[in-house]
């Protein structure tokens, strides 16, 4: 087995020589298997081995014993353990549920590691019961190729390995496991797909299904990539990608057929939530209802916090509109955050100053200047003296002519001394703190 998954894990390139891999493991026998045979194979390639586990804490001492028993291990094969442990589920929670918590994790993980993979112990019985489960709920080529081999930063080297083949390797090697007693509760679907469903197939159809379906899910993954491909190169002329805003034109929408015009709304929520996979064909048609139905300014929900806006000629793709943030003092030589950016303030002299067209970095002149500034939301009423322009003008009609749409006004810094707003963060600077020859303090001020 060592063998074949070294083949494996080469032929289609999931790991390199010195990188970092978080073996996911939950204490269950595939898992504790993936960590056995990714702990003997890292001293081949080589590859950095950590272990992850996540304490979903819905199974009370159960969830505890598996955190233990994880952390043994990994002790043993002296080898770095992380655990993340979370919040606000229960027994109840569905199997989705504990999916997307468990991913978020996964995510805070790559944020702090942005060149790691996670290898997940996903195998071939997990493919089947998966296939069976979106074919009961309609799904179309995407959800039917499957769960895929490799994904972003996510591997799955045993998914070639039978559930029969990987117990009967932990057998031989004695490798301790702890069973979930959840798993034979057929309440839940996948439980009962797996004891129900595939069992009948194996007994009409015998062991040489497993072939079969492994043929015939290649074969729709092979249609799926070149599918891809195409619609790829179809996303780089119809979406505009503009840091987390997502903008679809609604005239080369509509010109496709309902194949691609799905597709391209499946690619604009994975890019906008990577969680959410696959769109339902019940959410589509609710979509493509609304493009082609909704009058301009209309707001159309894509899931728990997604949302789409329309204009008279794009659409919008965000999550849930920001919350009023408070508002933070900003000292010099220091930063703050706010919202989703980081704000720095510096004192920089005249012969260092660099003009440059960067809109996330401003130098103003600070002689009237009231420290410490304060960094804020717009609110009604507020106005300034945009650089380059004549007069005064109120910040919610320079937002009209920036077309900046009203789900980001409230998540744009304004950076102000007193009641003058010095900057409109990432946008315009005031012309009243403009650098001159005869300005004496220099600050640099930088969003990121």
């Amino acid at each position: 087995m060592q063998e074949r998954l070294h083949a494996f894990i080469t032929t289609h390139q999931l790991i390199f020589p010195n990188d970092r891999v978080f073996a996911a493991v939950s204490g269950g026998v595939d898992s504790m298997v993936l960590l056995d045979l990714l702990q003997r194979l890292s001293g081949e390639f080589p590859f950095e081995l950590r272990v992850l586990h996540i304490n979903h804490r819905v199974r009370g001492a159960d969830s505890d014993a598996d955190e233990a028993l994880v952390n043994k291990q990994a002790k043993k094969f002296n080898l770095s353990f992380e655990c993340k442990r979370l919040s606000g589920l229960n027994r109840a929670s569905s199997e989705d549920a504990l999916r997307q918590a468990r991913y978020a994790a996964f995510e805070e993980i790559l944020q702090h590691y942005p060149d790691a993979k996670i290898a997940t112990a996903h195998h071939l019985d997990d493919q089947l019961e998966t296939f069976f489960m979106r074919l009961a709920k309609g799904a179309g080529l995407k959800g039917l190729s499957g769960i895929p081999l490799k994904r972003d930063a996510y591997i799955r080297p045993l998914l070639s390995f039978r559930r029969r083949e990987i117990e009967t390797y932990a057998r031989r090697q004695q490798i301790v496991f702890r069973e979930d007693r959840s798993n034979a509760d057929t309440a839940k679907l996948r439980n009962h797909v797996r004891h129900a469903l595939v069992p009948a197939l194996k007994e009409v159809f015998g062991e040489p299904f497993y072939h079969g379906f492994s043929k015939s899910l290649n074969e729709i993954q092979n249609h799926q990539i070149v599918f891809k491909r195409e619609n790829e190169q179809l996303f780089k002329k119809i979406v505009t990608l503009n840091g987390s805003e997502i903008r679809l034109a609604i005239s080369a929408y509509s010109e496709l057929p309902p194949l691609r015009r799905r597709a391209v709304f499946q690619y604009c929520i994975s890019r906008t939530n990577p969680l959410t996979l696959i769109a339902s064909n019940g959410l589509w048609k609710a979509f493509d209802r609304f493009v082609f139905g909704a009058a301009a300014g209309a707001r159309f929900q894509a899931g728990k916090a997604l949302f789409v806006r329309k204009n008279r000629e794009d659409l919008f793709f965000y999550k849930a509109e920001p919350e009023i943030l408070s508002p933070v003092e900003l000292y010099p030589g220091e930063s703050v955050s706010w919202g989703k950016y980081r704000i720095y303030l510096r004192n920089v002299k005249n012969e260092k100053v660099t003009l440059n067209n960067d809109c996330n970095q401003e130098f103003f002149c600070a002689d009237r200047v009231l420290f410490p500034l304060t960094v804020r939301s717009w609110l009604a009423g507020d106005f300034f003296y945009p650089l380059g322009m004549k007069g005064k003008k109120k910040i919610s009609d320079f937002f009209v002519d920036q077309k900046t749409e009203g789900y980001q006004k409230k998540s744009i810094p304004l950076v102000c001394s007193g009641t003058d707003i010095i900057w409109v963060g990432g946008m315009r600077l005031d012309n009243r703190f403009k650098i001159s020859e005869t300005c004496k303090k220099i600050y640099q001020l930088t969003l990121k």
